[in-house]
């Protein structure tokens, strides 16, 4: 009996707790022998944590060896804050780096990846930027997502003209996406799921809510998103390169010569009042702000007062949520959406919503 017992815990571990993973550096690699590549694979006693640098190449007993994988749950739960990947790497495996939540930036190699397996980014909510670089294929399924309606991570996403498959969920539960750009010229389908900012159970299926992001595609290629139901889950679409400028203490994002922009950022201070512009003047262009973006000032503890001049329409999710001294806000007349928390556990005094908003999102106050 006591054999068969040893046989059977044998047979249920995990197939990497034999694998011949040898450490170079400060990094644990699997060796192919024969093809002289290694893959990245996780670390052996203490975790990984801090910048990681992977190197192009490592050697061991006297042997290189090319890094073309980063393995299934190479980084998973670590505490690294930033990674660079080197040319070669081709691939990186599911859940790779799940849920490492300290991972505030990620260098993709320029011309060598294919592939982001299922859940590989999954539940790292300090990301402000995701750019996909040019060979790019396949993202998986919850590759960069979250099922947490509070995170309000991701700001930016970019997407390669390669692009051919996206996975169910790939970027759902970002709730603070500003943009998301596709290069993509022929778009295809995907699920309505893939760029939700939240789901829920209703009936007998789930219902997706969509992203207050815009979606910035290549010129003439409006009408082909727009023929897939899983591309219109944004907000607004709109064709041009997607560009950004900071004025004063402002950071916007435009198209030249579109006439609008959305403010993105702001120069975090303990100023008590803060005026947001109804335009801006960039270069020799003037733009009406017409939108806050999601998030934009969560979380400034001294703002006393708001002004919101004329022009702006819409004030995106959570973008002044948890002002707990914010006792006055001004809105102006252009208003006409308010998103998801927008003034969450803000404590104003007196509410006047002008008449022209359409639309209150749910906690928006």
């Amino acid at each position: 009996m006591r054999k068969l017992f040893v046989l059977f815990i044998i047979s249920i571990l995990p197939l990497s707790a034999f694998a011949d993973a040898v450490q170079i550096g400060s990094l644990w690699y699997n060796l192919d022998e024969s093809a002289k590549t290694a893959e990245v694979t996780s670390a052996i006693g203490d975790g990984y944590s801090g910048d990681i640098v992977i190197p192009a190449t490592v050697t061991y007993s006297d042997v290189a060896y090319n890094v073309t994988c980063i393995g299934s749950y190479a980084f998973s739960y670590s505490s690294i804050s930033s990674i660079v990947i080197p040319e070669g790497v081709d691939s990186i495996g599911i859940y790779a780096f799940y849920s490492c939540r300290d991972l505030t930036s990620v260098t993709f190699p320029t011309s060598t990846l294919r592939i982001i397996e299922d859940h590989g980014f999954y539940d790292c909510y300090s990301l402000t930027n995701i750019i996909i670089p040019e060979g790019v294929t396949r993202i998986g399924e919850w590759a960069f997502g979250y099922n947490n309606t509070n995170w309000v991570g991701v700001a930016k996403v970019k997407l390669p003209s390669t692009i051919t498959s996206i996975g169910n969920y790939a970027f759902c539960g970002i709730r603070n996406f500003s943009s998301v750009v596709s290069r993509i010229a022929s778009p295809f389908e995907i699920d309505r799921s893939v760029f939700c900012s939240d789901y829920y159970w209703e009936g007998e299926d789930y219902v997706y809510t969509p992203s207050s992001a815009t979606l910035c595609v290549p010129d003439d290629t409006k009408a082909k998103y727009e023929a897939f139901s899983g591309w219109k889950m944004f907000a607004e679409i709109v064709e041009g390169e997607l560009l950004e400028a900071k004025v004063d203490s402002f950071t916007y994002s435009y198209i030249k010569g579109k006439g609008a922009a959305t403010l993105i950022g702001h120069a975090y201070s303990e100023t008590r009042n803060i005026t947001i512009p109804g335009s801006v003047k960039i270069g020799d262009d003037s733009y009406t702000v017409k939108k806050i973006g999601a998030g934009v000032f969560q979380n400034y503890n001294n703002l006393d007062t708001l002004v919101i001049e004329s022009g702006v329409e819409t004030i995106g999710e959570s973008a002044f949520s948890n002002n707990y001294n914010l006792h006055s806000v001004t809105f102006p007349i252009s208003l006409k959406t308010i998103g998801k928390y927008a003034f969450n556990e803000c404590r104003i005094d007196t509410l006047v919503v002008p008449e022209g908003v359409d639309s209150i999102a749910e906690g928006a106050f």
